[in-house]
Parts: C-alpha cells; sequence; structure tokens
C-alpha cells in the first residue's frame, strides 16, 4: 500500500519497494546500479555528446555539466556500486558478467545492491537476509545501520533486527502498536503488555 500510494505518502517522498529480482539481461550488475541513477545516466549522454562535438552545447552549459556531475559526486559512482556489489557477495569478474548468468537468488542480490546504491528517502525491504549468505549478512547489517535515510523492513531474522532497527510497528487485529528500540526491546515491551492484560 505504501509503495502503490494507497496510502497516503507524501510526493516528495522517494519510496522504493525490492520485492523482486533484477530481470535476466545481457547488463552487467554494475552496468545496473549504474543506470538506475537517471540523472547521471542524462548527464553521461551529454558528456559523451560534448566530447564527440556533435552537440549544440555551449561553454557554459557545458560548465554547468560538469558542476552538476562533480555535485553529484559521479567521478565516485562506479567505485561506490562496485563496493555495495562486493558487500553482497559478487567478486570482482561476477560484477561485470551479464545479469542473465545468475541464479534468481543473484538477482535478487543485485536488486537489493540497486536499491541501496540509489539511497531512497524510503526503503522498503522484504525478508532481505533469505537471500544472502552470511558474510553478505553481516555486511548489510553493517550498511543498514549506518544508513542515512529511512528503511522499512520486514525479517524473521532476529539478529539483524536488532542490529538495524531502531523502532519496531507491531500489526495486530488491525491495529498498528509501535515500540521504540530493537527487536529485544520490542520483546520486553510487548510481554510487559500481555502481563498487564493478564492480571
Amino acid at each position: 500500500h505504501i509503495a502503490t500510494k494507497q496510502l497516503p505518502v507524501h510526493p516528495d517522498l522517494y519510496v522504493l519497494y525490492v520485492e523482486q529480482e533484477v530481470k535476466a539481461s545481457k547488463k552487467s550488475p554494475v552496468d545496473v546500479l549504474l543506470e538506475s541513477d537517471q540523472k547521471r545516466v542524462k548527464l553521461v549522454k551529454l558528456r559523451n555528446a560534448v566530447n564527440r562535438d556533435d552537440s549544440d552545447i555551449d561553454l557554459d552549459e557545458y560548465e554547468k555539466i560538469e558542476s552538476l556531475w562533480s555535485e553529484y559526486g559521479y567521478d565516485s559512482s562506479e567505485s561506490r556500486a562496485r563496493r555495495i556489489l562486493k558487500g553482497l557477495g559478487f567478486k570482482q569478474n561476477e560484477q561485470d558478467q551479464p545479469v542473465e548468468l545468475f541464479s534468481g537468488g543473484w538477482r535478487m542480490r543485485v536488486a537489493i545492491a540497486q536499491a541501496l546504491y540509489i539511497e531512497p528517502t524510503l526503503l522498503m525491504l522484504d525478508e532481505p537476509t533469505n537471500h544472502l549468505d552470511l558474510n553478505a549478512v553481516i555486511w548489510l547489517t553493517d550498511y543498514l545501520a549506518d544508513y542515512p535515510k529511512s528503511v522499512l523492513v520486514i525479517s524473521h531474522n532476529k539478529h539483524f533486527l536488532n542490529e538495524v532497527c531502531t523502532d519496531i510497528v507491531h500489526i495486530h487485529q488491525k491495529k498498528c502498536i509501535s515500540y521504540n528500540g530493537n527487536y529485544d526491546c520490542f520483546q520486553q515491551g510487548f510481554n510487559y503488555l500481555i502481563q498487564k492484560q493478564l492480571k
């Protein structure tokens, strides 16, 4: 409901729900990540046109393009994309192989990597650790613990929830009850409410 805007969400809020794997294609995982940033794609096209001398861009426009390129930090975007892919278990050579060569589970990792690369205002992940080995789970846990924006996650991995979450929302009998803290804090609060109701 949040992803499809059936619940009222501010139009400026960029919501991304990772629910399915990246489609099989001849693109590499690193290209999938880089091409998901539409601003970067547009600037790359403009820069390439200038370099081929087949554009009508004047000096002022060129300087603006270069200024935006620098402002968005696009010189380091590929290395950032590769760091994310490496953290999720992709070896250097695998990052440049066609996505179609990977299994569904690995294409799901590409989808998670793409979401982390895009850095939406609200990132929604449904059981993200299901597709990861232990090293990738540890990396994702550390990455999300320092994530600069909001993450809404559904998971049965209690350790993951304890390390990543600052708030827990318990949905019960069509009501949402919010608890401050990680999963252990939620468990203590929930048990307290149950005991209180039994008295």
